[in-house]
């Protein structure tokens, strides 16, 4: 029987999303709301992409995999490992969602910009669907994914403005643990 080391399951209790900013968390308004949102819970970062100091709610760390997988990986595919492997969805600046858009399965459009309200919520939404996809992987890609998108985006639905994805990385012809979700963060009042 293999057992956890004590980080491994802080990690898995108290992550609640991955963060890929590979050019640096840009401003402290991103920073206050993340931890008024998330109050005594993670963010988590892989090394490849920190820019920066980050501090508090963010933690440092790679997907537990043997180093020469996470070499073969750029930073966007680090960063969609940890997540999967941590059952956490990746929140994204808009110019930074552009690198993640190579690993995605299926599209999540809005008719407008979304909201900040919208995207908190959608955050949320997002958890609850990677907690899904960890006990129950989608089997058929996209129908299992447009499903899922019906059911859970349903109050977003449109054809103007990607939001975010559902992303998922080929490892040997499976996908990684689960499908992640991917969204934008938008600044409050953008």
């Amino acid at each position: 029987m293999a057992v956890m080391d004590r980080f491994t399951v802080y990690l898995l209790r108290n992550a609640r999303a991955t963060m890929y900013a590979p050019t640096g968390v840009k401003d402290g308004e991103f920073i206050k709301v993340v931890r008024k949102y998330h109050r005594n819970r993670i963010i988590l970062v892989d090394p490849a992409t920190v820019s920066g100091e980050l501090g508090k709610p963010f933690v440092v760390t790679e997907a537990p995999f043997e180093k020469g997988l996470l070499k073969e990986l750029d930073g966007a595919g680090r960063t969609l490992l940890l997540a999967a492997t941590t059952g956490t969805p990746i929140l994204a600046y808009p110019e930074d969602f552009d690198d993640l858009k190579k690993y995605s399965l299926f599209p999540i459009k809005t008719k407008d910009r979304p909201s900040f309200d919208q995207v908190l919520r959608h955050l949320r939404i997002a958890e609850y669907s990677q907690i899904d996809f960890l006990v129950n992987p989608p089997r058929e890609i996209p129908e299992d994914l447009k499903r899922d998108y019906e059911k859970r985006f349903w109050r977003i639905r449109g054809d103007d403005f990607l939001f975010g994805a559902y992303l998922g990385l080929g490892l040997g012809g499976e996908l990684a643990s689960s499908v992640v979700l991917g969204l934008k963060f938008l600044p409050p009042g953008d």
